[in-house]
């Protein structure tokens, strides 16, 4: 059964989105084990306090959301089962983890993405 979740954002640094995102990310049912944002400015500290999942920032001087979500899967440890990969303005459901990993956990074994 897959349980590690882990969670990519790519950011610009746009506080208000962001901040949603997160407040949406610290609301959910299951917890991800890591949230990894990946910003090409200053992300306000204020935003990365969460009391149930571990928040990573890296900094790219690359404007670029494709190397800003390879920065974030290269931080990752090898006990990540699956990676959810968002942009800075998604505001997830509060049980979207736990739906999605009971899709993936029913799902057949050669399946690699939902």
């Amino acid at each position: 059964m897959l349980k590690n979740v882990a969670i990519i954002i790519p950011t610009k640094g746009y506080s208000s989105n962001l901040k949603k995102t997160l407040k949406s990310i610290s609301e959910q049912v299951i917890a991800p084990k890591k949230v990894i944002l990946v910003s090409n400015h200053k992300i306000k500290k204020k935003f990365l306090h969460s009391k149930t999942t571990k928040i990573q920032v890296y900094y790219s001087s690359v404007k670029n959301q494709v190397l800003q979500r390879n920065i974030g899967i290269n931080k990752l440890s090898k006990n990540i089962d699956i990676i959810l990969q968002l942009d800075d303005r998604v505001i997830l459901y509060k049980d979207c983890i736990l739906e999605l990993l009971k899709s993936w956990n029913s799902s057949k074994k050669n399946v690699i993405g939902i």
